[in-house]
């Protein structure tokens, strides 16, 4: 927990289909040969201007949002755009559930036009393949987009592939986060042997170890790390704690950083 805790104290090195176990390490500051990508989900007041402060301290790499980008009743991005709006050119955004309220996920769509026109999409960064899914539109079986993320991960070329979307399949928060309408493409990201899932909506930190779909551990799963600490409301406590997880942190709010090496990536938690 300290690791996770810490942030620019220490990361926690993983192998692309190496152990469970991960390797306590110094980290330096990334430099153009360390490629790195910052994330969190459900940004927003009163704290997303301090998260938002964190990206601006940090100019390398690139930014995911993992949802809930915006709580405004009206569904427009005033706040979001004032705040972690001033990633726009290096951000790439998923969808929440608070995105797509209103109108559908329209104005989602009209504020991160990278995104359009269904919200699912994949880009090449740093040695690794990102899919990004919106997991606030159909995700079953039968899918457009889970079709989709079944031929993104058959043809990728990068050794090491990463997801990312909002609602998470496994959580151990209080408030009830866990969606099992992920499993489907949980199912395909398995067999494809994606290396790890990155949610928001549970409004915490969690780190799992690798698991398969149904929960259990498997050094060739997927590791899941939840980052929805992103700067809106309370943060969530945690309740029955999931076999699997292998660190929490519900006392800090900040963003995840990952950087990515030849094989392998560290993260650490950048707090506020």
């Amino acid at each position: 927990r300290k690791a996770f805790a810490a942030g620019a104290l220490s990361a926690l090195l993983y192998a692309c289909g190496g152990p469970t176990t991960p390797t306590p390490q110094s980290t330096p500051a990334p430099t153009p040969e360390q490629p790195s990508i910052m994330c969190a989900g459900d940004m927003g007041p009163p704290y997303g201007e301090a998260t938002a402060q964190i990206l601006d301290r940090n100019p390398e790499g690139i930014v995911c949002t993992l949802g809930d980008n915006t709580y405004q009743e009206d569904g427009r991005y005033d706040y979001f755009n004032a705040t972690w709006g001033r990633q726009m050119l290096r951000l790439y955004a998923s969808t929440g559930n608070h995105d797509c309220e209103v109108r559908g996920c329209e104005l989602f769509y009209e504020n991160f036009p990278k995104t359009k026109p269904f919200g699912f999409y994949s880009f090449d960064y740093g040695g690794a393949h990102f899919a990004v899914l919106n997991s606030s539109i159909d995700v079953s079986e039968e899918s457009d987009q889970i079709r989709w993320l079944e031929n993104d991960l058959a043809t990728r070329s990068e050794p090491c592939t990463f997801v990312y979307f909002h609602h998470p399949l496994f959580s151990s928060d209080d408030h009830g986060s866990v969606s099992p309408k992920m499993r489907p493409a949980w199912m395909i990201m398995y067999r494809h042997g994606v290396e790890l899932v990155l949610n928001g909506h549970a409004h915490n930190n969690e780190i799992f170890a690798k698991q398969d779909p149904d929960g259990r551990a498997d050094p060739n799963g997927i590791r899941e790390i939840i980052a929805g600490a992103g700067g809106y409301g309370n943060l969530y406590g945690f309740g029955e704690v999931k076999k699997n997880s292998r660190i929490r942190n519900n006392e800090s709010r900040g963003v995840v950083r990952i950087h990515m090496k030849p094989m392998s990536y560290d993260v650490e938690f950048l707090p506020v």
